[in-house]
């Protein structure tokens, strides 16, 4: 009896350390331990660190000596093996053996997340149904959520439902699309990235992005251009390398199915319409943004009303306007000069896209329509 005594006492123990020196073997069969879980744990000769735990949401636990213990992604076992390692690096048991019991999976917990009214981990009652569940805990809360609720499964499966198919009017459709839950689901709803159409549209507004779109489609989405609106188009955006830019296009390009509006809307870009009898100042100014016209207005009073040249800001000043024939020509004037009388102070016209001290590169008096030209991000700030 002393001989078993012994091996039971130390020989397990150092069994147990060299197996788990080798490395951890879960079986596949063995669950993964989550938050919500009740574990049991003993250690071999040591009451006072025998105790049941509950996982918290971040997937760890309290308990003596070691603090605060993860346990998220182990296994009953595996968590074991690894308390053991722990208790023996720390010096706190030279032999440590240590058992693991899942005593209660997840209290039958379902999590939620995303654009919901209540996110958090929540108890699933038996037979509880997706929309029924959602329903008690705030709903779809957020009006830039995504088309689809995902429901994540604890195999790694996850099932996809659209938002309309499970609120409608159809009980067949409602009742194929509001599955029972279960024990470990995740449903996440996921925010839309949306973008923004503003200016002379019938239909000011964001929206959200549930499929590709173009910069043609945006407008359209928004009920196409007003009767009031103008020729200039703006697309503010980041570009592919990351910068920001405003991209100009000419109204007319719109029935024409150009390719430069064929291009795919981003998250948070914004496509602006202008309107007519309207000009833009732009740049280096202190307030960027689109001004009414006014007759006999001069080049020095259009930067005026943007608050005039911000400090350090360059004195030259460059206007691209549409002519008769419908070409883009670019005129380019030194506001100093101007303001001491030793050059003329132009008129503007409606279209007019005035910058202060960046600029624009010339184009040819022969290119046709507008080209896509890149303006300083702050062009548009205020829409």
């Amino acid at each position: 009896m002393a001989i078993l005594h012994s091996l039971l006492r130390y020989g397990l123990p150092v069994l147990t350390a060299m197996f788990a020196l080798t490395g951890t073997f879960v079986h596949a069969a063995d669950p993964a331990i989550g938050p919500g879980d009740i574990l049991k744990i003993e250690v071999y000769e040591e009451p006072e660190l025998s105790m049941e735990v509950v996982v918290s949401a971040s997937g760890d636990f309290s308990y003596p000596l070691l603090e605060r213990v993860d346990a998220g992604g182990h296994s009953a076992h595996s968590l074991a093996r690894s308390m053991e390692q722990l208790l023996r690096d720390k010096r706190f048991l030279r032999f440590p053996s240590v058992n693991v019991t899942l005593t209660k999976q997840r209290n039958s917990v379902v999590t939620l997340s995303g654009s919901i009214g209540k996110p958090g981990i929540y108890p699933l009652m038996p037979g509880t149904r997706l929309r029924e569940f959602l329903a008690d805990y705030g709903g779809i809360a957020d009006e830039n959520a995504g088309p689809a609720i995902v429901i994540q499964k604890s195999d790694g499966t996850a099932l996809r439902i659209r938002h309309g198919d499970l609120y409608s009017e159809k009980p067949e459709i409602r009742e194929k699309n509001n599955p029972i839950l279960e024990p470990g689901d995740e449903i996440i709803i996921p925010k839309s990235d949306v973008f923004y159409v503003s200016g002379s549209v019938r239909s000011p507004s964001k929206y959200n992005i549930d499929r590709e779109i173009t910069v043609r489609d945006a407008i359209a989405t928004a009920g196409g251009c007003t009767l009031e609106s103008g020729n200039a188009i703006f697309w503010q955006r980041i570009n592919s390398e990351g910068k920001r830019e405003t991209i100009v296009f000419d109204k007319r390009q719109l029935a024409e199915q150009d390719p430069q509006l064929l291009q795919s809307v981003g998250p948070g870009d914004l496509i602006y319409v202008s309107m007519a009898d309207s000009f833009f100042v732009g740049g280096y100014v202190q307030a960027p943004g689109e001004f009414h016209y006014e007759k006999d207005m001069t080049l020095s009073r259009a930067v005026a009303m943007a608050g005039d040249r911000q400090e350090f800001s360059s004195t030259r000043i460059t206007i691209v306007r549409e002519n008769p024939k419908g070409e883009r020509t670019v005129e380019r004037y030194d506001l100093k000069t101007i303001r001491n009388g030793k050059e003329r102070d132009p008129l503007v016209q409606p279209g007019d896209i005035i910058t202060v001290g960046g600029g624009f590169l010339a184009f040819s008096s022969k290119v046709r329509k507008l080209l896509p030209i890149s303006l300083p991000w702050s062009f548009l700030n205020d829409y």
